[in-house]
This record gives C-alpha cells, sequence and structure tokens, in this order.
C-alpha cells in the first residue's frame, strides 16, 4: 500500500498506483518527463542509502531520483528504493564489491569448473569433480531452455500488408459489461499503447482513418492492477 504517482511537471498527477502486498506497481505513461513520488508512512523517497553517487552494478534498474524521462508509450518497470526513516544502513565494502558485483559473479560462474578440474587435479579425486560437473551443466542447460523472455510492457498496432507500427491510432478501452468508456490513447511513434485496469471485462477498439477498426475482448482479468496490452493489426479499407 506505497502510493506510486507520476507527475507532469508542472505538479499535476498524471497517473497513481497502490502497490500490492509484494511491493508491486504499474503505471503507464506516454513518452515525456515525468516527477515520480512515493508515499509511504515511515519511508522517504528518494532513497539516499541507494543514491546515484553510490551505485554500482550490483544496483541495476532502480530509481534513485525523481525526475524520470520516459522514451515511449509504455509500462514504467523501474524498481524503487525507499528509505526507512531515522535508520542508517552500511553496506560493507566487501558485500558491494565482492558479493553483489556482478562482473564478479560472471568472472566466478565461468571460471568454476576450471577452478574444480585444477583442485581436483591437485587432490586426485576426480570422480567427485565429475559429479559437481555433471550437476553444473545440467542446471545451466535447464535453465537456458526454461528462460523465456518477459513480454514487452506494451502492445503495438501494426499495417497488415508491411508490419510497420503505426502511430496515431486511436485506442479505446470499454467496460465491456455495461459499455462505459473508461480511458483513450493514442499510439506512439513506435505504434505503441498500454492500459492498467482492475479485474473485470474489457474490450478495446482500435481505430484508424482509412484502416478498419479492430475489437479485442477481454472476457476475464482476475488481478488489479493488470497490464492490458496486446498486439493489433490493422487491414486498409478497400478503395
Amino acid at each position: 500500500m506505497a502510493i506510486v504517482s507520476l507527475q507532469t511537471l508542472g505538479g499535476k498527477t498524471f497517473r497513481t498506483a497502490p502497490t500490492d502486498k509484494e511491493g508491486r506497481y504499474n503505471l503507464v505513461a506516454p513518452k515525456g518527463d515525468y516527477i515520480l513520488e512515493v508515499r509511504k508512512n515511515g519511508f522517504s523517497f528518494p532513497s539516499k542509502i541507494l543514491s546515484k553517487k553510490n551505485n554500482d552494478s550490483a544496483f541495476q534498474n532502480i530509481l534513485c531520483v525523481k525526475h524520470i524521462i520516459v522514451t515511449d508509450h509504455g509500462s514504467i518497470t523501474v524498481n524503487i528504493p525507499i528509505d526507512p526513516k531515522n535508520t542508517t544502513r552500511r553496506i560493507s565494502l566487501f558485500k558491494r564489491y565482492i558479493l553483489r558485483n556482478k562482473a564478479i559473479q560472471d568472472f566466478f560462474s565461468f571460471t568454476s569448473p576450471f577452478l574444480a578440474l585444477l583442485i581436483a587435479y591437485i587432490l586426485r579425486e576426480f570422480w567427485v569433480v565429475w559429479i559437481l560437473l555433471g550437476f553444473y551443466f545440467t542446471a545451466l542447460v535447464v535453465r537456458f531452455l526454461d528462460f523465456k523472455p518477459p513480454s514487452p510492457p506494451y502492445g503495438t498496432v501494426r499495417d497488415a500488408e508491411t508490419g510497420e507500427p503505426l502511430d496515431r491510432v486511436m485506442v479505446r478501452i470499454f467496460e465491456q459489461k455495461y459499455g462505459k468508456l473508461l480511458e483513450t490513447q493514442v499510439t506512439s511513434g513506435k505504434g505503441r499503447y498500454a492500459f492498467v485496469v482492475k479485474k473485470g471485462q474489457y474490450r478495446l477498439l482500435v481505430q484508424k482513418t482509412g484502416y478498419k477498426s479492430v475489437i479485442i475482448n477481454f472476457p476475464d482479468i482476475k488481478d488489479d492492477y493488470h497490464l492490458l496490452a496486446k498486439d493489433a493489426i490493422l487491414h486498409k479499407r478497400d478503395g
């Protein structure tokens, strides 16, 4: 229940979303400059503990400043650290530069098999190392085969003939049961759009002059703050 809000540079609130019990939030915004605010009793933002000057490879994809720039229409997925008030925290040099340094982690990940072989050669206990290497490479293969890239935090509207993204497409979202218009968006230069909705039933109407309209139904959204975004293909009208 931390409140995450997105404001224009003039101070007007543009989007607001509370976090769930896992601290997750979802904000969608078009291209532009914004001020991000986080409110939670007993905490302060922006973080001083993980400020930019203390940032390193261990702390990637985090936001320690209020001013953010959205380069294209989509969902904001950056991690936001907030500091507990009246509490200080020190991060040891060992943790910062050894345990949490990605470059060092990658180095040990790739050199560990060769290091194990070297130790086995010195101790003459090869059978143990072969078992460990078997587990190691099995885990690597399973992780590689199981990897699935995350879906992009937006939907893209494209031309059916060329496959090129279409900008200035009107995308409207309606409540399916009563047909109430909830929000209207215009796709960006890359044809992108996205909505954040609560659980329910919805219908999207995708329209652009010179093209046939497309309706996309979402009959059963089961989670609050769900990212509603699906690719759409528009066909040109005959004549």
